[in-house]
């Protein structure tokens, strides 16, 4: 029998001549975009793809996060959605420095979000 059945179509017995294996090199695996943004008390902030963390690493990521949060961010960095205006970025930023740097210490991750957001509010005036 010349051809076999398989999960993604029908191969030859040289399957890297047939064309349905050809094609698949042509699709390359999405990665992930991220922009250096500078370093913020010891963390190194990268502005990231916030569309691409959401359909292939945690779909409830929002504005930003951090080791301590999630785990396939590297140790000593914090993410920030590079959609994000200039003008929330400080913000957001501080929350997340602040949250992580806790969080470091041993607290837990709720006493260290309530504490991150006081500060958030503070930088923001309100």
């Amino acid at each position: 029998m010349p051809y076999r059945r398989r999960a993604v179509g029908f191969y030859t017995k040289n399957h890297k001549r047939h064309p349905i294996i050809a094609k698949r090199s042509f699709f390359p695996k999405p990665r992930l975009s991220k922009a250096y943004y500078g370093s913020v008390e010891g963390f190194h902030v990268f502005l990231v793809d916030a569309e691409y963390v959401r359909n292939n690493l945690d779909i409830d990521f929002n504005l930003g996060t951090h080791h301590g949060v999630n785990k396939f961010v590297p140790e000593g960095e914090v993410w920030i959605d590079s959609r994000i205006s200039p003008s929330e970025i400080e913000a957001i930023i501080t929350h997340e420095v602040k949250e992580a740097k806790l969080m470091e210490e041993g607290m837990e991750y709720e006493e260290a979000h309530e504490i991150a957001t006081r500060k958030e509010k503070e930088v923001r005036g309100s």
